[in-house]
């Protein structure tokens, strides 16, 4: 019978019990890799070797997620996403009035959704063109 030969992280609860850590695909590779000792003991068909092989493929399309340091990778390599002018302005003039608003107030009040959504009416001065909300990031620590 084979060992499970993922990694141990540090001992958690003050040393009284160690875990082990494991992606999916390791998990699931290590599963095959017991079943395939039981193929070549002749205690598994291969047929049903190959429904497990099968579902493993499913199982790591679907569930595994590459990690947030290769998703900021990907997104520094690709480049700042901008806007040249006539696109603004043509999404601008093809928008809805709310949706116009809304775009106006993130380009030119840095507005995000959350911004936009708590915006009272009082805030917004329409004869004197000015909005007098702050925007601050929700993660702003602010004393």
């Amino acid at each position: 019978m084979r060992g499970f030969r993922c990694s141990p992280t540090p001992a958690d609860n003050g040393g009284k019990r160690s875990t082990r850590s494991c992606t999916l695909k390791t998990l699931v590779n290590e599963f095959l890799a017991s079943k395939e000792d039981k193929v070549n003991a002749g205690e598994l068909s291969p047929h049903t070797f190959r429904d497990y092989f099968a579902t493993r493929e499913l199982l790591i399309e679907h569930f595994e997620r590459p990690s947030a340091k290769s998703l900021r990778k990907s997104r520094n390599e690709a480049g700042a996403k901008v806007f040249e002018q006539e696109e603004v302005l043509s999404l601008l003039d093809a928008a809805e009035v709310h949706l116009r608003a809304m775009m106006s107030l993130g380009l030119n009040c840095g507005f995000g959704n959350t911004d936009v959504g708590s915006l009272p009416k009082t805030a917004v001065g329409l004869d004197a063109g000015w909005v007098t909300f702050p925007a601050l990031p929700e993660n702003l620590w602010v004393d």
